[in-house]
This record gives structure tokens, sequence and C-alpha cells, in this order.
């Protein structure tokens, strides 16, 4: 699950026990000592231990520092930084309905209302709210695909249920992290938060890498498959241009086939579709390749004009230009698409070699002249 940033707290420092504060917590919390723990201190557990409180089983299973892709509505992105992701198991304990809420949608959150973390000492929890709070993620209109829970919901008694929490990543140095739950996730007669205590190692976290071109990519529904690359002069088709007419010079045409591997028909977007993100392609060291740019009454041969629906089973080759590398460009290349273009979700990340020898000229373009041989090999001008 997601939230908004949360808002810090201060709890004010614990009052010394007296003899009687003791007996009066003991007289008025005698029927809630059973469920709440009463006047003892909050129940704690550690990483991948189950921590038993009220009607509700909770363990933290897993926490580790990651690269994302977050899906925006214009497709999918990769985060710039690392994230916390950590995955949570909540089982009912109870006779009745358990209502899973750590503070979904919420603006802000409390200790009696989210799950909140902090950096600190393994030696116990924080004792103030507003010291080295670490605040989750705030997604806005985006969403991760990989979180199974994404607003409040009811477990039934004896079910269980995943999640997983976004938290931003912790600071340099941080070696242990805790996190308090609030009491409602525990049953209505709950009153204190609980704790968990998790040791923290980031490791070394890298982006995702691409795939190479090869073997089927699933993007949900859309199975994605690289058929060829090279670098060719366009036809172009234009009423306004006389009927046909070529590129001025080579562009690299990269065959994508789509095939609607669901029970469902799936929709590709038009090429020049502004509605979503669009393609990218980068050489080995990171830098970008231009797209090539067709004026809005050209008709180019693989690329769509409307939208596409495709049927369970059924496939279409799409093309993708982009101006010709450098011929210095560091190989293989990478291709980045939306999964939204495509009729699925998610980033497409493939990689290709390709040959950046010049392609000889069409039939209709050719003359007398010879071309030369560094004009054969010359990289065509990028935007």
């Amino acid at each position: 699950m997601y939230f908004r940033q949360a808002g810090s707290e201060t709890q004010a420092p614990p009052t010394p026990r007296t003899n009687t504060w003791t007996l009066q917590c003991l007289v008025a919390s005698l029927a809630a000592l059973l469920l709440a723990g009463g006047c003892d201190r909050p129940p704690q557990a550690t990483l991948g231990e189950a921590l038993t409180y009220g009607t509700t089983q909770v363990t933290v299973l897993h926490a580790e520092a990651v690269y994302l892709d977050l899906e925006t509505p214009t497709g999918a992105q990769p985060t710039s930084s690392p994230l916390l992701r950590m995955r949570i198991a909540v089982t009912n304990l109870g006779e009745a309905p358990l209502r899973y809420d750590v503070g979904f949608g919420a603006t802000a959150g409390t200790q009696a209302t989210a799950a909140l973390l902090f950096a600190g000492s393994p030696d116990a929890a924080p004792a103030a709210l507003d010291v080295g709070h670490i605040p989750a993620l705030n997604l806005g209109t985006s969403r991760y695909l990989g979180d199974p829970v994404t607003q409040a919901t009811n477990i039934d008694p004896g079910a269980s249920l995943e999640d997983v929490l976004l938290f931003t990543l912790p600071p340099a140095g941080t070696s242990h992290l805790w996190l308090s739950l609030p009491p409602r996730l525990f049953g209505s007669e709950v009153r204190h938060a609980a704790w968990i205590s998790i040791p923290w190692r980031p490791g070394d976290p890298q982006p995702p890498s691409a795939a190479p071109a090869g073997e089927p990519l699933r993007l949900q529904d859309a199975v994605v498959s690289f058929q060829q690359a090279s670098l060719r002069y366009v036809r172009v088709h234009s009423d306004e241009l006389g009927g046909e007419a070529y590129s001025d010079a080579p562009l690299l045409q990269v065959t994508l086939r789509v095939e609607n591997g669901g029970e469902r028909p799936i929709s590709l977007a038009p090429s020049r579709s502004t509605a979503f993100d669009p393609p990218q392609l980068l050489d080995a060291q990171g830098e970008r390749i231009s797209r090539a740019q067709f004026p809005g009454h050209a008709r180019i041969t693989g690329q769509l004009n409307e939208r596409l629906a495709l049927a369970p089973g059924d496939h279409h080759d799409l093309h993708l230009y982009f101006h010709a590398p450098p011929i210095e460009s560091a190989m293989p290349l990478e291709l980045r698409v939306p999964g939204q273009r495509l009729g699925g979700v998610g980033l497409l990340r493939m990689t290709f070699d390709v040959s950046l020898e010049r392609p000889p000229l069409p039939e209709e373009l050719r003359t007398d002249e010879p071309v030369s041989e560094e004009a054969q090999t010359a990289p065509a001008d990028a935007d």
C-alpha cells in the first residue's frame, strides 16, 4: 500500500510511575489488561517474528531498498533513486471480520491511525515521534503494481493477507528501524500501538535491468517480442506530398510484435498519441537517441493512426522510428516503452544490437553519381 507523507507527532516523555498511579491503573484497566496489555509497555516483535496482539497477528516478512517502476496515468516511470519496500503478513485470529486499514488515503498520519516508520536504536522503541521519522512514500496519482492492497479492506476470521508498505529511503548510516502499527489494526478493544524492530542493511540496490531481445516479455495481457532493428529509408504516404516520398536520411526502424495473451481484448495506442509517454531509446552509455517525427498528414507502414483493438490470440507488428544513432554509439541499445501504449501495464525494457552502416538509397532516389564510402556510413541528422 502507499501513504501520503505522514505528519509528525510529539509524544510526551513517560511520567514516573507511583504507587497511586499503579493502583488506579490496575483498578480502572483490569478488563482491558487481558486484551490490550493494560499498563504493560506496547507489545514488540522483530523482523520475521509473528506479533500477536488483540485479535491480530502481524509479521514483517522483509524490508529492502529497491528501485521501482511506478505506474502513472501516462505510463510506467522508473524511480530515480531507491525506496524502502516492506512486506507484511496480517492474520485475523478473531471471530469477527477485521478491518485492515493502516492509513489508506490519509493526507496525514498519526500513531493512532497509520503505520509509521522511524530510525532508532535497537535497544528500545522511539520515545519521541518527532525524531527519526521516515516518511511514507507519497505516490499521488501513481501506483505500484506490486502492491496487493491499495485500500482499506476486511479480513475474514481465520484469513490472512500480505501487503506492501513503501517508504522513502532511510538516511545513510541508519542501521535500525522501528515500525509502529496503529491500535485499530488489532481489534476494537486495543488502545496501544505495537512496535516491530527491524535491523536495516540497505545493501547496494541496482536499477532494473533490460532483457536481451529474444524471449517474449509479458506486460499484463500484452506479450511483446522483438522482431528486427535496422537503418532504412522510410517510405511516407501523403496526399499533400503528392503520393509517396522517402525520409531524407536513413532512420532506425525497430519492429515489435504485440500479441494479446489474455482472455479479453486489448487496445494499442496510436503511434502519435500524446496520452502516454513516448518510447525511449538509449545507447549503452545512457545517451538518448531522438525519436523520428513525421507530419500529421503522413502515413507510415506499421504505425497506427488510430487505436487498434486486438482480440485474444491476435497480434500486430508495430514499427518504432528513431533517428540514426551516431556511428560511435555504444551497443547494445536499450528500448523502453510504457506498457500502456501496448495494451498492457509496466515498462518494457529490451536491449538489442544493430548495424549502423548506412543502407543503400532506394532505387527511386538513386542517380548516376556514385555515393562515397563516407556518406554510406554517415549518421542521419538528429532533432
